[in-house]
């Protein structure tokens, strides 16, 4: 068995119960008792979204990102990167590979994102906002 064979309620402990149940909130149950090898981008973006289990997250989403920097994880493209940059920029302790990683998918995905398109220039403007917390420059 590997870590990837885990789930992140065996790893991190069970799911906090709420009181409101919401569609969000479900979501991040789902991901979390998926084993690690069956989660999809859109459950990293969710998770990473949500500060929940960055520490194992983080490097798989970069795994990604290093891949397609501009991935929409089911959402908008740089989804993932921009989700990935904020808990990064939340303290998160990053490994070199991790954050290395990270600054060479910021700057591939500030090449790909359209600068015809409004969404996708408020994206990257943001993506460079937090590239600047994170690196100063």
């Amino acid at each position: 068995m590997s870590i990837f064979d885990l789930t992140l309620e065996e790893i991190g402990g069970p799911t906090p119960e709420a009181t409101m149940v919401t569609s969000l909130i479900e979501s991040c149950r789902r991901a979390r008792r998926k084993p690690i090898r069956e989660l999809v981008p859109s459950d990293l973006r969710v998770l990473i979204g949500q500060n929940l289990d960055v520490e194992f997250l983080l490097p798989l989403a970069v795994g990604l990102l290093n891949a397609d920097p501009v991935h929409d994880a089911d959402y908008f493209p740089g989804a993932l990167l921009l989700n990935a940059l904020y808990a990064a920029t939340g303290g998160v302790a990053i490994c070199d590979w991790t954050q290395n990683c990270l600054q060479a998918a910021v700057e591939r995905a500030l090449g790909l994102l359209d600068e015809e398109d409004e969404d996708e220039v408020a994206t990257a403007k943001e993506v460079r906002e937090l590239a600047h917390q994170l690196w100063r420059g």
